[in-house]
């Protein structure tokens, strides 16, 4: 009997935490398609928080606006989560410039030992300056060329148009190249390419095919200019608002989604490199160094004021620090 009253105690307890849950329901936009792999970590999210009871609806294919538009309604409140890349956010978070720094970081490993470190934790702290919770960084994108014609050499980027992501930090760094760069949105890219407004793009090779750009780029050059974090961002009034067992809920969903992302894309890109090769997409591995030499030139610029700052001069420090190949 004794055991019998411990059980409807329990699964009454179980049953009330639940209600609590259900009480909450968050939105979450993004901008890629659903068969991109931002969309699966919103999916993961919602997976994660459904164990808890508490409802995710999901805005894929930017039906809530672009990128820009996320963080602006994240920070005013509008929407509660999204999945951004970081350049985005440089455009209200002037501190982030210096992850845009063209050749900041040698590889992939590289990118994650820094951004999962003490400074990658203090550049997310920074975000609750501007209003947004920043849970952690996600999967991390090798950026490369990818269009109608290879770039066997720097020469080959004089002129060339080029889509970049939304940020000026990206603008300034393919200038340096010698490229013509145009800022512009993700949605609008697949036209841009497909009516010639420009040559190419700079991309992950898991979004090419993912993204639905696999009949459309011939030709993929392994630039690696940029290796661009994700981040899943939450409104900070939205977040502070709520009562710290949702809090720690929603903690724990982030964490297991993001690490979720991040195998997802490495798998995803392996993957991807191959299916290309089959299709017929040439691949072009160029010297790198007088790529750095040019785009590290534009380092001065792209930071401006910004470079004066500690945590700036401190985040520079710590990525020469944990290069492997000096």
């Amino acid at each position: 009997m004794i055991r019998k009253l411990a059980a409807l105690g329990a699964a009454m307890m179980m049953a009330t935490g639940l209600a609590v849950a259900q009480e909450y329901s968050f939105t979450l936009g993004h901008a890629h398609p659903e068969s991109g792999s931002f969309h699966q970590i919103a999916l993961k999210l919602q997976d994660e928080l459904a164990k808890s009871g508490v409802e995710l609806i999901i805005y894929p294919d930017a039906s809530l606006g672009g990128e820009l538009k996320m963080v602006q309604s994240i920070r005013n409140g509008a929407v509660d989560f999204t999945i951004v890349s970081q350049p985005t956010i440089e455009n209200s978070v002037p501190e982030f410039r210096v992850l845009s720094l063209p050749y900041i970081y040698e590889d992939m490993d590289h990118a994650s030992a820094v951004l999962h470190g003490p400074l990658g934790r203090q550049f997310l702290d920074i975000l609750k300056r501007y209003d947004i919770v920043g849970f952690d960084w996600g999967p991390v994108y090798e950026r490369s060329v990818a269009g109608t014609k290879s770039i066997g050499s720097v020469d080959d980027m004089a002129g060339l148009k080029i889509r970049v992501v939304q940020s000026p930090g990206f603008v300034k760094a393919y200038e340096a190249l010698g490229a013509q760069p145009t800022a512009m949105a993700y949605g609008e890219l697949f036209l841009a390419l497909q009516n010639g407004v420009v040559d190419a793009t700079e991309l992950a090779p898991g979004q090419i095919l993912s993204d639905g750009f696999g009949d459309i780029v011939t030709h993929y050059s392994t630039t690696r200019a940029n290796y661009i974090p994700s981040l899943l961002l939450m409104s900070a009034g939205k977040f502070e608002s709520l009562p710290s067992d949702v809090q720690e809920k929603i903690r724990e969903a982030a964490e297991a989604a993001m690490k979720f992302g991040a195998e997802y894309v490495r798998s995803d890109d392996t993957s991807a490199i191959e299916k290309m090769k089959e299709r017929g997409v040439v691949f072009a591995d160029p010297d790198l160094a007088p790529f750095m030499e040019k785009a590290r030139a534009s380092w001065d610029e792209i930071l401006g004021e910004e470079a004066a700052k500690p945590e700036i001069q401190n985040f520079l420090a710590e990525a020469e620090k944990l290069r492997k190949n000096d």
